[in-house]
């Protein structure tokens, strides 16, 4: 049933979002690429035909999940989101749906990859929040892209590379 569908999809997607920013067992906060690219990827998971990222409900049209074959197409065209500039959207930064496909793409290449040095990268990029207050930009791209070159040695542009190419394979 579509419900029930959309229920388990919402489902694993807070939860993918909670345990994200819980990385550590603390008061830590994930970038807003990563807590995002991390509940759609889990959500769909459960049924890629319900992660709703970046649609309006009538905007929806048959094939709307098939996001393989678009994120191949931005990869062809070279229209995607850096991910230099994804290391400098703060958490109120808006997706669009362009944007929520990029990024799941990047966090499934991560898994699909470079899954011996996730868990690295994930200890080195989630970090606290101090005395709650959000990072600089210039802290969150920082800390970031550390977290590339020590975790996978690449630097944002490398990354991007390996993961046109990994995109351009998988078609």
């Amino acid at each position: 049933k579509p419900v029930d569908a959309m229920l388990y999809c919402a489902v694993n997607a807070g939860l993918a979002r909670s345990f994200i920013d819980g990385h550590g067992q603390g008061l830590f906060r994930a970038p807003r690429w990563l807590a995002q690219a991390a509940a759609h990827y889990y959500a769909r998971q459960a049924d890629e035909r319900w992660v709703l990222a970046g649609y309006n409900f009538r905007n929806l049209k048959d094939g709307h999940w098939e996001w393989d074959e678009s994120v191949a197409s931005m990869v062809k065209n070279e229209f995607f989101c850096s991910m230099a500039e994804m290391t400098t959207w703060l958490r109120d930064h808006k997706m669009n749906g362009r944007d929520h496909m990029n990024v799941t793409s990047k966090l499934e290449f991560m898994i699909a990859e470079l899954s011996p040095k996730l868990r690295t990268y994930m200890d080195l990029v989630v970090r606290p929040v101090k005395n709650m207050t959000e990072e600089s930009t210039e802290e969150l791209e920082k800390r970031q892209r550390a977290a590339l070159m020590d975790a996978f040695g690449m630097e944002p542009e490398a990354f991007d590379e390996a993961w046109a190419e990994w995109v351009e394979d998988k078609k």
